[in-house]
């Protein structure tokens, strides 16, 4: 889209070449790649920040409080917080080295405290989960990051188009403002559903009943 709305200007600066279309592939490809990990920065940024200010939780939040989250279940769910809770009061530096102030900490949305549970869970999953399973959670972490950073980029394209709306041709504009907004949204809640599935592969694979 940057590349569209910005083409006349890099012909005009490029007027003198006859190579303009070797040129123009050669910064595609430059300019497809920087954007590419400027839009994952961005993305992974206001991720965080919406999860921090808790405009949406995580989901192995409602995957360890509840037990299933849009119709996504995880089984022994309280017996896998509680597990996970004495885990991080051994590993806790601090003052809280009891799993009740952990527990109580996630069942109350304690800030903090249910992101520190899952990245335990990520330690604990990553050393004792089986090859199966980190194939299952590689798959479903690139589907998550990759609808995460579509979705972003949809957002940035369809403001794009708000501002400069006079220099897209109108028959592309207006099936693009109709179409970016709908694909933002598939792709956003995509996003949050596969986030879902990593949560709850990682956390089931936690479970050791015989532990």
């Amino acid at each position: 889209m940057l590349f569209y709305l910005f083409e006349s200007d890099l012909q005009k600066l490029l007027s003198n070449t006859k190579l303009w279309d070797i040129i123009a592939e050669v910064l595609f490809f430059i300019l497809s790649f920087f954007i590419g990990v400027m839009i994952d920065f961005f993305a992974d940024f206001l991720e965080s920040a919406i999860i921090k200010i808790k405009v949406i939780k995580l989901p192995s939040y409602y995957l360890l409080k509840d037990g299933k989250k849009w119709g996504i279940r995880l089984a022994h769910h309280q017996m896998i917080l509680k597990d996970l809770c004495n885990t991080a009061a051994k590993n806790s530096c601090g003052a809280h080295n009891d799993s009740e102030y952990f527990e109580n900490g996630h069942n109350d949305d304690k800030e903090g405290i249910p992101n520190y549970i899952f990245q335990v869970a990520k330690n604990q999953a990553f050393r004792e989960c089986s090859e199966y399973q980190k194939e299952q959670l590689e798959s479903f972490f690139v589907l998550y990051i990759f609808c995460r950073n579509l979705s972003f980029s949809f957002l940035v394209v369809i403001l794009l188009l708000l501002f400069n709306a006079d220099v897209v041709n109108p028959d592309i504009y207006l099936v693009l403002i109709s179409a970016l907004p709908f694909l933002f949204v598939i792709t956003i809640l995509s996003s949050y559903r596969y986030f879902l599935y990593y949560s709850r592969i990682m956390l089931g694979s936690t479970f050791r009943p015989n532990k």
